[in-house]
């Protein structure tokens, strides 16, 4: 439920220019809800600078002021984080790996309809995947049948885990897809690694072996896989700056 704090309201209004489902009026200066359709995208509260919003919610809460990014602190992040493929084998600890996907989780979804699950293999799991994988790649593709066999430390890439990213068959790929890069984005700042894995993924398609390690339950569809761990060996000093883009105004 949504509710304005009347002894709080100032009338600004910006609850009324930010809600998307336009549930917001002002009467006698005051702002009011319905939020009968409200889909708890939390713009509302986002907006209001005075903590007249309030929620009774499971998908969000109102926290702190936001501390906002410069163009500076997006070139430091977007530029040091590199796909890592070269893992030490010690493990993450829970703590670290559970605030890597609560920081993902914080990526938009179309229509906040969230559903973004995330599946952490231990690192006895990710050996059975590594193994099921290989097993699994006669039965793929003429390009990953010649790409696994050169991955020098393995399809899992020597990680000690793997994040599948799930939800249910509606959630859609490009949900999932944000997601990923938000926790791409998210694993450097955390000291570690991660890399999408395509290969891998793509084994666990055709693998019944791999789908019944991983155990999604019935209504769930697996979506992405990426290799996260501490980094190895490699490690990056220069920046990588890639051309500008083609871009077309109509």
């Amino acid at each position: 439920m949504t509710k304005v704090n009347k002894d709080k309201c100032v009338g600004c209004g910006m609850c009324v220019q930010a809600c998307t489902k336009y549930l917001f009026t002002l009467k006698d200066g005051v702002a009011e809800c319905d939020d009968s359709d409200c889909f708890e995208c939390g713009h509302c509260g986002g907006a209001c600078a005075f903590g007249a919003i309030e929620y009774d919610w499971k998908k969000a809460s109102i926290g702190d002021k936001i501390e906002f990014a410069t163009e500076k602190d997006y070139e430091k992040l977007i530029y040091s984080r590199r796909s890592i493929r070269h893992y030490k084998s010690d493990p993450v600890d829970h703590k670290t790996l559970e605030r890597l996907v609560f920081l993902a989780n914080q990526a938009p979804t179309g229509s906040n309809q969230q559903g973004v699950k995330y599946i952490i293999t231990n690192p006895e799991t990710t050996a059975k995947l590594e193994a099921a994988a290989q097993r699994a790649v006669p039965l793929s593709n003429d390009y990953i049948k010649k790409s696994a066999p050169n991955k020098r430390e393995g399809i899992t890439m020597g990680a000690p885990h793997v994040i599948c990213i799930v939800g249910n068959k509606n959630l859609g790929g490009h949900n999932a897809a944000i997601a990923a890069c938000a926790l791409d984005l998210a694993a450097e700042p955390l000291g570690l690694g991660a890399c999408y894995n395509g290969i891998l993924v793509s084994l666990y398609f055709v693998s019944d072996e791999m789908k019944e390690i991983v155990g999604l339950a019935p209504d769930e569809k697996m979506y992405m896989m990426m290799s996260v761990g501490y980094r190895g060996n490699e490690a990056y000093v220069n920046k990588i700056i890639r051309p500008a883009p083609e871009t077309r105004y109509v």
